[in-house]
């Protein structure tokens, strides 16, 4: 399925207030993200971060990496009064509100990062190959994504879902510019009491930005409640949805 970016934005601003308590599985991923970078560098000389969102990973990168330079950039610039309540404004800080896939960077960085981020792109190679002119030689490129086979529950019953790349894909497009350092693919579950609780969680993470349960007939998303209990439920009577991220760490070639 394809998202226009306005859609986008719209739902994640209008989530953009339940996000840090909801995006529990996107949090999760912080520190496996660093662990992967961790035996490779840890001060740069400018990183930039892609789809910084409410902040919550950029005051983490603040809190394990030290820079010279910081950019943020994000796709909604509504986020600017939640980013300042975690990131304090220096002359070493720079936020830069705007499409990733399009916009003017103004520097070269030694460290580009993306937390939950990439899986809204519409050209994930040429994004690639931008990540790879504005890095430094022999700059890294931290990012997660997650597999086909993310949020399976929802796409099972629903058919609706983004079209998440393969490993292999993932593979073919990093190799053009970078040597893959180091990848690591999850599984996390998360387990609610009831299938409106989890149309609710992903509402108020903006994932639902794919439109699940929206414009539904009352008989769909009864439908839609019966047919998650009977095949989705828990020993404790809970109800699973599954998250599938893929993690990785990529070197720009030296012949780039």
């Amino acid at each position: 399925m394809s998202i226009t970016k306005q859609r986008i934005a719209q739902q994640f601003t209008q989530a953009s207030q339940s996000y840090d308590k909801q995006a529990k599985v996107q949090q999760q991923l912080y520190q496996p993200l660093l662990d992967l970078l961790r035996p490779y560098q840890q001060h740069f000389s400018h990183i930039l971060e892609i789809g910084c969102g409410s902040g919550g990973f950029s005051a983490y990168l603040r809190q394990q990496l030290t820079a010279d330079q910081w950019t943020f950039n994000d796709l909604c610039p509504q986020n600017l009064p939640l980013l300042q309540q975690k990131i304090e404004k220096t002359d070493r800080t720079f936020f830069c509100f705007g499409d990733a896939e399009n916009i003017a960077f103004p520097h070269h960085y030694q460290l580009i990062t993306a937390a939950s981020s990439l899986q809204w792109f519409n050209d994930i190679p040429q994004f690639l190959q931008r990540c790879a002119a504005l890095l430094d030689p022999q700059g890294y490129l931290l990012f997660n994504v997650f597999t086909p086979q993310n949020l399976t529950e929802i796409r099972q019953l629903t058919g609706i879902g983004l079209n998440y790349p393969s490993l292999n894909q993932w593979h073919q497009w990093l190799s053009k510019q970078f040597d893959l350092i180091a990848e690591q693919q999850l599984q996390i579950p998360l387990y609610f009491d009831h299938p409106i609780a989890v149309l609710k969680h992903l509402k108020q993470t903006g994932v639902n930005a794919t439109s699940t349960g929206k414009g539904w007939s009352k008989q769909k998303y009864q439908n839609f409640i019966q047919q998650y209990q009977q095949q989705f439920s828990h020993l404790q009577g809970q109800v699973r949805l599954t998250y599938t991220p893929l993690l990785f760490l990529a070197r720009k070639k030296s012949n780039q």
